[in-house]
């Protein structure tokens, strides 16, 4: 069996990038960045605002590329994914704590690209287009 997740929020955090170079000379790239959700119901019943659900997500490959190039803190994405939970225990620690992200399968960027000083939209450089890994961008 497994976890099927689909989630829309905005990026939170700054995209972490890390390259990992494989035996065969290739680099896979992996990034890590939070997912904030805003909850169904935004008022508590105490006149409060409920906070957004922070959800960790990592995505791999050219579809971690792509996502990088296109996109920073605030940008709005749509994740299809699963939930991966691993148990981490550092050096010292007592017990080991369980650590949940969601591995991204697909990402649709929702956010409109930035406009240049041209009013087009500004084109990444560099990399593969989106549709080419496996995102997708809806602007």
């Amino acid at each position: 069996m497994s976890s099927t997740v689909v989630l829309i929020g905005n990026v939170a955090t700054e995209i972490q990038r890390y390259d990992y170079k494989r035996a065969d000379g290739e680099i896979l790239t992996k990034i890590r960045f939070l997912l904030a959700i805003d909850q169904r119901v935004k008022e508590r019943p105490d006149g409060s605002t409920a906070p957004p659900d922070w959800i960790p997500v990592e995505v791999w490959g050219a579809t971690a590329r792509a996502v990088v190039e296109w996109n920073r803190k605030g940008s709005k994405l749509a994740v299809t994914g699963r939930i991966q939970g691993e148990f981490y225990q550092p050096e010292g620690a007592e017990k080991a704590t369980l650590q949940i992200a969601v591995v991204a399968e697909t990402v649709e960027f929702l956010t409109p690209k930035p406009k240049d000083s041209n009013g087009a939209g500004a084109e990444p450089s560099g990399t593969a287009a989106p549709s080419e890994a496996k995102a997708v961008v809806r602007r």
